[in-house]
Parts: structure tokens; sequence; C-alpha cells
């Protein structure tokens, strides 16, 4: 099996690292039989910042996919004693809890960076706990100065809205580069719980999220011009308390704070409203 992280230790037969992800597991492993190699089960734990891994005999094994290899000649056929090879797929069984929020359940095959054969199901199953999530309720456009402009449904489809009121604003890109952005104001509202704890609402406050869209004209950011491509559109927050908060204001900061694209940080200038 792989190392848990770039930091493993060992302490007799157990494998421990400190991790950063917030997590909760406990997951028995079959192994998969890579390379050919018979598979020691594992056990693996997450927990208080900590992973935890021991190898135990082979209990379980992993599931085995026969193929017959129609590709090899007679003498490979002759000389291996056999005419087929195997894909295996490992088996797993226990829970994981990640962020408090999302759950995932193991109860036997994993596909792994594989393909199932055909009429094989993965055997896991997972679901955000629907009392540690948000809803969304609203989805609003606003005019200019912030009020609102027009409201659509979460649930209805997506339509481009091409007369919203716009604002445009001219700033310099890292290298120089002269750019455009056009923008609009879009504020999204958020209440407690799903399913049968949509009651969680009347207990904890609305979410709500004010922000400035921006589409710009030319690509942006150290990536432009390469197969990767720069930024054609992004948005900032506009949900800082701050009074009297405009779409100039909110370009303005956005401008001001250093930008950060595939690990490249660079800072643009703005330099004046179209």
């Amino acid at each position: 099996m792989n190392r848990l992280t770039d930091n493993d230790k060992k302490f007799g037969p157990i494998t421990y690292a400190k991790v950063n992800w917030k997590r909760i597991s406990f997951i028995l492993s079959s192994g998969d039989n890579y390379d050919g190699v018979p598979s020691l089960n594992a056990i693996t734990v997450y927990a208080l910042g900590w992973v935890f891994r021991v190898f135990l005999p082979a209990i379980i094994r992993p599931f085995a996919q026969k193929v017959t290899a129609h590709g090899w000649d007679a003498e490979t056929i002759k000389r291996l004693g056999r005419d087929h090879y195997f894909n295996y797929f490992e088996r797993e069984y226990g829970f994981s809890l990640s962020d408090g929020e999302f759950f995932q359940l193991y109860y036997g095959i994993q596909s792994g960076f594989g393909n199932l054969p055909d009429g094989v199901k993965e055997q896991s199953w997972c679901k955000h706990l629907p009392w540690t999530q948000w809803r969304m309720v609203r989805h609003s456009y606003h005019n200019l100065d912030g009020s609102v402009y027009s409201v659509r449904k979460p649930k209805s489809s997506w339509e481009e809205q091409p007369d919203l009121p716009r604002v445009k604003f001219r700033f310099k890109d890292y290298d120089g580069e002269i750019i455009t952005a056009t923008c609009h104001i879009e504020e999204r509202e958020w209440h407690k719980g799903e399913g049968w704890f949509k009651w969680l609402s009347w207990l904890a406050k609305p979410m709500i999220r004010r922000y400035l869209d921006m589409s710009f004209d030319k690509e942006m950011g150290p990536q432009k011009g390469s197969w990767k491509g720069g930024t054609i559109g992004m948005a900032c927050d506009m949900s800082t308390g701050i009074q009297g908060d405009t779409p100039e204001t909110a370009f303005r900061r956005f401008c001001q704070e250093e930008q950060e694209r595939k690990g490249k940080k660079f800072k643009l200038q703005f330099l004046q409203n179209v």
C-alpha cells in the first residue's frame, strides 16, 4: 500500500502521521494485489488530527476479475501456461466522516482508479448530513445602488440576464496590460437544514452573501496566453459589512488584494470607471 503522508512515522507495526484533515474514519481494507504482490489487510484510522495504519494477515481478499488476454500470442500463452490475467479491486469495510458533515459507508468492492466489470457495482454509500447543510432560498440581482432588481427562484432553470444593471472598470494586469471588467451585483441567501431538518432555520441566522460578478474582456493573470489559460471571470465579496459598499469600492478592494493563480502571486492596479 502507498504511504499515508509525506511525513509517515513508525511505532512497531503501526504507521502514523499528523494530518490537517478534519476526518474521523475506521476502514478495514483488503489491499488490491498491486503488481501481483499478494496483499496484506490493513486497518486505517483517522481521529483527532492523526492517521494510523496497521497491517494484518489476509483475512479478506480483493475482488478478482478474470480477463481473457486476446492480445497474447501462442508463445506467451504457452510460456505462462494460461491465456488470461486478473484485475484486482480492493474491498473496504468501515465508515468515514469528513468535516463533520460528509458521511461515507464502505461495505465491499471499491473501484479505486479503475473501471469495475459490467454488472459489478461499487459497494459504498455517501451523503451530506442534512442537519449540517445550508439550502439556498433566494438568488437576487441588484441595481448598482444595492436595491433589488429581480429575484430568481433557486431551483429555476438558469437564464442569461441581458438587461442587468452593469458597470465597467478598467484595470492594469500584473504585466501592465489594460483590461476592462464588466460587473453586476448578485446576492444569495441560505437557510440552515435540509429535508426533515429544515426546522433548524428557526434557530440559526440566515447566511447571506452579496458579491460583485466580474467578466473580463481579456484573459487575466500569469497564465494567460498559455494552454492553461488566464482568468476571464470571477467574483469578489461585497458582504463585508462596510457601510456604503458600492461596486467601485468593492472592485478597488479586489485590486488592492494580493491575487494568486496556480501558486503564483500578483497584484492588479485600478485605473478608472469606464
